[in-house]
């Protein structure tokens, strides 16, 4: 009764150890597992810098976060639904995972955009008055030039009555071009305000047959996205990497000690007798004829090489006497079949 208990425990014991859950998010590679923490991370600033900033926490927050996570999730759960061919399931995980990407990109793709196009203005507000504060000076410069001319005119043969009105106006013209020169020097130079795209278009412009303006009109709205994208898949990827769907280990169980029993008493059993080389004995026990004793003796004479003697040969073959076995054997010798010859006490049979 206790052996019976013990191998029902040890046999629990190896059920519930393999019928454990495959692929439970155990860590097989530590730094895959950091770089997907890390990209998921990354996407989670981009989708809540409001909240850096100071922004309270709102319904819509949650959400984001919620449909993030179970981005992420579904799409390292998909490939272990589809490898156990759970259509059903994996379909909805793909649903999940495809509106989620969506969510996902789009927000971090608007979000990168309005980052970028703040730059921009700010790049375009610069330029702007700058190109105002040049266009101003460029004016105040004719008007000085004109201011100038006249001067000269009217104070050339002396001081004439406008001559100090001329020379006023010149004065207070000229101010006003100090103060524009002195302005456009504390600005900063013109800038671009895509200058690595503006270079990436000239190169492609280089390489494809579309104009340098369409393919920078393209990159300015793709390229806010690629960011969105590439963060997306490296944390989906580094995390099927990182936590990968392996198999829990077996649960080994000790091996069981054996206590050396004594051996068993057997009880003595003769020995069989050694065959004779005779052919199989008649199952139904009856004696022999001539015939089948012939065939008998004859397959003894090829196996041994000598003969039985007539006591043998008696109780083999089922006969009456030892009368019967000699006559057969003087009847087989005068008919061909055997060769009788004497060896000393024994007789030797030939074929």
């Amino acid at each position: 009764m206790q052996k019976r208990g013990t191998e029902d425990s040890r046999c629990k014991a190896f059920n519930s150890g393999a019928s454990q859950t495959k692929g439970l998010g155990f860590v097989s590679s530590y730094p895959a597992a950091g770089l997907s923490v890390g990209f998921f991370f990354v996407t989670c600033y981009v989708i809540f810098k409001d909240i850096a900033d100071g922004a309270p926490i709102t319904p819509d927050h949650v959400m984001s976060f919620a449909v993030l996570v179970g981005t992420f999730a579904s799409g390292h759960l998909l490939s272990e639904q589809l490898r156990q061919w759970r259509l059903l399931p994996a379909l909805g995980l793909l649903i999940l995972f495809g509106a989620g990407t969506f969510y996902c990109v789009t927000a971090s793709g608007g979000r990168n955009a309005a980052s970028s196009g703040a730059k921009a203005e700010l790049v375009h507000k610069d330029n702007d008055d700058r190109a105002r504060v040049e266009a101003d000076l460029r004016t105040a410069k004719d008007r000085l030039r004109e201011a100038q001319d006249k001067e000269a005119d009217e104070c050339a043969s002396g001081k004439g009555p406008k001559c100090e009105g001329r020379k006023a106006t010149r004065e207070e013209r000229q101010t006003y071009v100090n103060v524009l020169e002195a302005q456009l020097r504390m600005m900063d130079p013109a800038r671009s305000e895509y200058p690595e795209l503006r270079h990436a278009a000239k190169l492609f412009a280089s390489i494809v047959s579309a104009s340098e303006q369409s393919i920078f009109d393209r990159l300015v709205l793709w390229f806010p996205f690629v960011k969105a994208i590439f963060a997306e898949i490296a944390t989906l990827v580094f995390g099927a990497i990182g936590f990968g769907h392996r198999k829990p280990k077996e649960t080994v169980l000790p091996r069981r000690e054996t206590v050396p029993q004594k051996p068993r008493e057997t009880v003595a059993t003769r020995k069989p007798k050694q065959s004779l080389g005779f052919l199989p004995r008649k199952p139904s026990g009856k004696p022999f004829s001539k015939d089948e004793a012939l065939a008998d003796l004859l397959a003894y004479v090829a196996r041994n090489g000598s003969l039985p003697s007539q006591e043998t040969l008696k109780a083999r073959f089922g006969v009456a006497s030892k009368g019967t076995i000699s006559k057969w054997l003087a009847d087989w010798e005068s008919q061909g079949h055997i060769k009788r010859s004497q060896a000393g006490r024994c007789k030797s049979i030939s074929l």
